[in-house]
């Protein structure tokens, strides 16, 4: 008996139709695994926007601007299977921006020094602090409360970071402290003498 395929049928098997679990901002791109990865399929990836690469089950989009999103199509093909695509969007971590102005001329008798102000980032963020230039006056900083020490005038430079989030890349400001010596004071306390004529 002869088989005689219906017009416009396909003969292939049905392939498969990638699916995807959950993605992960970068700081240029995102991050996303295929779900139903299987190695027996070759795989393929396209993007709207910047870089998409793809390594085991893991597709790649790199060269976003910060906060830009891009829509990146994963196709797998396989001889006798016909082809499956989808698509998945992501978006790139925003800039973080770190905020912190304290006062920053102070003099040697007030260390150790607690800044006028905390430093602050979006989202939340965690921030830690750091000398990056301690200079003459030997500074160090408490990472977590920011509270400075110094042993001379100079100039000493920290620096606030804040770790990234599901949203927001880590960021950086960096606040230079001027130590000087404290003004002296003048106490002038006359005795007067009374001579008897």
């Amino acid at each position: 008996m002869t088989v005689v395929q219906a017009a416009g049928v396909s003969s292939l098997t049905p392939g498969l139709t990638p699916t995807f679990g959950t993605v992960t901002r970068t700081a240029d791109g995102f991050t996303v695994p295929i779900s139903n990865y299987d190695a027996a399929y070759g795989w393929a990836v396209s993007t709207s926007a910047g870089v998409a690469s793809i390594s085991g089950s893991v597709v790649t989009v790199s060269g976003l601007a910060a906060g830009a999103s891009a829509t990146v199509t994963v196709t797998s093909t396989r001889s006798g299977y016909s082809s499956g695509s989808a698509a998945s969007t992501g978006q790139a971590l925003s800039t973080q921006v770190v905020t912190w102005a304290p006062t920053t001329a102070v003099t040697v008798p007030a260390s150790p020094l607690t800044p006028s102000s905390s430093a602050t980032a979006l989202g939340g963020a965690v921030v830690s602090y750091a000398v990056t230039s301690a200079g003459s006056t030997g500074c160090t900083v408490d990472s977590v409360t920011g509270v400075l020490t110094y042993s001379a005038v100079g100039s000493c430079v920290v620096r606030a970071s804040a770790a990234a989030t599901s949203a927001y890349a880590a960021g950086v400001r960096d606040v230079t402290f001027t130590v000087a010596n404290a003004a002296a004071g003048l106490t002038w306390s006359p005795t007067t003498a009374l001579v008897a004529t």
